[in-house]
């Protein structure tokens, strides 16, 4: 029984790697609180006037963190060649082996002080899934020449795939996004066929039977033994260590959707592989309630 996630979440679900230029130059590490903008501008220096989280945002400025791989690539790649070439597949690896942001993205959620089988949530890279991507953003050259070395750490606000604006509920944190703040229009949902061949992503405000809840990096929570190993097309019962782990999971952080008449745990493999090494895995929770052949096709 195949239980794989589909690509395109795993792009929204903050699982991409998206390059630009950074803000204005170096100041404070890290803002005290995440700094918003409106949806539509792009993480690059001209950002424009901040807006309150509070109000209608697109845009999220997390942390700014040291470039500390920045001068070994620009040495072997040159200066001029990297810079003037965003979509450089070095880049990629750049931003696959920084570990500030994918921490800023963690500390964000509130979720650095989970640790399930003494894995703790930075190590796991563990983040909610939902309509969001974590995007990174570097100087330009002649920024970067001038000593604006820092790394900018960002969440974009998506919907259908595309740039949108959120509106945090009154008085919520993005913390409080993990346990379900933010109701169900920001949360990732799918409807699964009954066979379970085929997904549909949808809004978790409307009819679904599987939930996305959490994204992690299964390598670092399950050991390589498990990655290698994955059983990508197996029995329900070889996904028995995933499983017990998501509940594990579950229990530390939503203790609540456990309880659920009908609902079990449900962990899979993100089919897009992550970078530097990393697995990309999710854990959810799946219905045993049929659904009409008429919403899949919806």
């Amino acid at each position: 029984m195949p239980r794989s996630l589909p690509v395109a979440l795993a792009v929204v679900a903050g699982l991409a790697v998206l390059a630009g230029c950074s803000p204005t130059p170096n100041a404070d590490p890290t803002p005290a609180t995440p700094v918003c903008y409106p949806a539509g501008v792009e993480p690059r220096a001209e950002l424009g006037d901040p807006v309150d989280c509070a109000s209608p945002h697109g845009l999220e400025l997390l942390a700014r963190v040291p470039s500390t791989g920045l001068p070994a690539l620009i040495d072997e790649v040159g200066e001029q060649e990297l810079f003037d070439n965003p979509g450089s597949p070095a880049w990629a690896r750049y931003f696959g082996e920084l570990e500030g942001c994918a921490a800023a993205t963690t500390r964000a959620f509130g979720l650095d002080a989970v640790a399930v089988d003494g894995v703790g949530g930075l190590v796991m890279r563990l983040r909610p899934a939902g309509d969001y991507a974590p995007t990174w953003a570097v100087p330009t050259l002649e920024q970067y020449r001038a000593g604006d070395t820092a790394t900018r750490c960002f969440l974009q606000w998506f919907a259908d795939g595309e740039p949108t604006e959120v509106t945090m509920p009154a008085g919520a944190r993005l913390a409080d996004f993990a346990t379900g703040g933010f109701g169900g229009d920001r949360h990732a949902c799918f409807v699964r066929s009954r066979a379970g061949a085929d997904y549909r992503d949808v809004r978790c405000d409307e009819p679904h039977n599987g939930e996305y809840l959490f994204l992690f990096d299964g390598r670092a929570a399950l050991g390589d033994a498990w990655v290698e190993g994955y059983p990508a097309n197996g029995p329900r019962e070889d996904y028995a260590e995933l499983d017990a782990f998501c509940t594990r999971l579950l229990r530390a952080v939503t203790p609540e959707v456990l309880g659920r008449p009908g609902w079990r745990v449900w962990g899979d493999r993100v089919e897009a592989d992550g970078p530097a090494g990393q697995s990309p895995h999710y854990c959810g929770m799946l219905s045993d309630r049929t659904v009409d052949t008429e919403l899949l096709a919806g």
